[in-house]
């Protein structure tokens, strides 16, 4: 995972005004690492700051998050309201999202994961985000996804298993780990072509790194087309394509469990005016599927 604007409090609560498919939702603002409750139809989000970088911590990220109690294709919405980075350091400056399963010790409801990998074909496993990502920035705005060796998530670590990402939308200089040499290209479902990237972690080991050891694995799968600002572009994917794709990579294993799916925006520089808007995750039977 990786200019002169106001500060904002952080214990500051703003009631914003969106409109998410029809109903008029109140937004709250979170600022730093300040997390939400659960959200969604069935609590199945959370929205977490996961302003994790020391380096940046002096600069107040804040987002005003606007739920969604209608079931997918509708979810709940962020937009960036904070200040701006200015991070030219190789490691993004944070990553707020939204959580859907378990990470360390926080989970989510109504989820139906953990879900081990050799069982995902039997499951239609979908999901879309609608974007906005305003010119001049360094980011990208990505899926973070969460693969553990056992049914459990480590207490004290990212993962033991691999972290597997998708940018669906990406700017600027802003690169995946594993960078610049794909280790496999595919065109998905809806004709998107994709790059996927393959490295190593320290940081997904929480400091619990072996010495001499290179850290855990990432995977991660570029937007071919996606090197452009948007403004409400939306994306809907089968997330399935992408598990089978890093299965056959080898960089997850069959008999290891899909955990969590996040979504949210490393950023690098810039911030304000980023949203991603009506996030949803829908897991069903295959047989269900039509």
């Amino acid at each position: 995972m990786q200019r002169a604007m106001r500060h904002v409090s952080a214990s500051l609560l703003v009631a914003i005004v969106f409109f998410v498919c029809g109903h008029i939702g109140f937004a709250q603002t979170y600022c730093s690492n300040q997390q939400s409750g659960l959200l969604g139809n069935s609590g199945q989000y959370q929205f977490q700051g996961n302003q994790w970088n020391r380096n940046f911590l002096t600069v107040k990220q804040c987002l005003a998050v606007t739920d969604a109690k209608e079931p997918p294709p509708a979810g709940p919405s962020a937009v960036n309201v904070g200040a701006a980075f200015y991070d030219t350091t190789g490691t993004p400056a944070d990553y707020p999202y939204f959580l859907y399963g378990c990470f360390r010790k926080t989970c989510t409801r109504n989820t139906r994961l953990p879900i081990r990998v050799d069982a995902l074909p039997q499951w239609s496993i979908t999901s879309g985000v609608t974007v906005t990502q305003p010119a001049g920035m360094t980011n990208d705005i990505a899926y973070d996804i969460w693969f553990t060796q056992t049914p459990q998530t480590p207490p004290d670590r990212n993962t033991d298993g691999t972290e597997l990402m998708i940018w669906v939308q990406h700017l600027g200089s802003a690169r995946p780990i594993g960078c610049c040499h794909p280790v496999l290209r595919f065109t998905d479902s809806h004709g998107v072509r994709w790059s996927a990237y393959a490295g190593y972690n320290k940081g997904n080991c929480a400091g619990r790194c072996v010495p001499g050891d290179a850290g855990t694995q990432v995977i991660s799968f570029l937007n071919d087309t996606g090197d452009r600002p948007v403004s409400n572009q939306r994306y809907v994917l089968d997330l399935n394509q992408f598990f089978q794709a890093a299965l056959k990579t080898r960089q997850i294993q069959s008999g290891w469990y899909l955990q969590s799916i996040g979504f949210g925006t490393e950023i690098w520089i810039g911030g304000p005016g980023l949203a991603f808007n009506n996030y949803w995750v829908k897991i069903s039977p295959q047989s269900a599927r039509h």
